[in-house]
């Protein structure tokens, strides 16, 4: 059976996206050995805790088969090549069985969450697309509770500055 062997981003939404992406092909692969790219967290200024972090979420995403986390030097691969590079459609990420552990938010009805960032997407395009975004979640407002979750401050590491405010936002 094939295997994949590949270095991944480690923003929290890329590791949700491709697990998602991974969870959509795995069985077709008999090994998927993925390597963090640690080395981002210097190069944008992260802080080392953020070791920790990759740490507990790669043992909450990828410790079952068949999945394997180590050193391995395997290229890097963003989360929109990984999709192209296996046929994978992108589709809304099922994985609150993961992810919805803790404190209840006790909402008391079904909600959607939406994060505040976005990172490597055209400020100019998602200003032109706004209204209809706010339109969407306006009428969605209807059926679900909406739950904005964003960063307390924008820290202004090196990715930040390298990328400026009108790529990530």
């Amino acid at each position: 059976m094939r295997h994949i062997e590949i270095t991944i981003p480690i923003g929290l939404g890329d590791l949700i996206y491709i697990k998602s992406a991974f969870e959509a092909i795995k069985d077709q692969f008999s090994q998927i050995k993925i390597r963090f790219g640690r080395h981002i967290i210097n190069d944008v200024g992260r802080n080392v805790e953020y070791n920790k972090f990759l740490d507990d979420i790669g043992q909450l995403f990828f410790s079952e088969m068949p999945y394997t986390l180590d050193d391995g030097a395997y290229p890097f691969c963003a989360h929109q090549s990984i999709y192209d590079n296996y046929g994978i459609t992108p589709q809304k990420p099922e994985l609150a069985h993961l992810l919805c552990k803790g404190n209840s938010l006790n909402l008391d009805s079904e909600y959607i969450v939406i994060t505040t960032k976005l990172r490597y997407f055209p400020r100019q395009t998602f200003d032109i697309r706004a209204d209809e975004l706010w339109s969407t979640l306006k009428s969605l407002t209807t059926k679900y509770k909406i739950v904005v979750l964003g960063e307390q401050e924008v820290d202004m590491n090196k990715e930040y500055v390298f990328h400026t405010s009108q790529h990530i936002y």
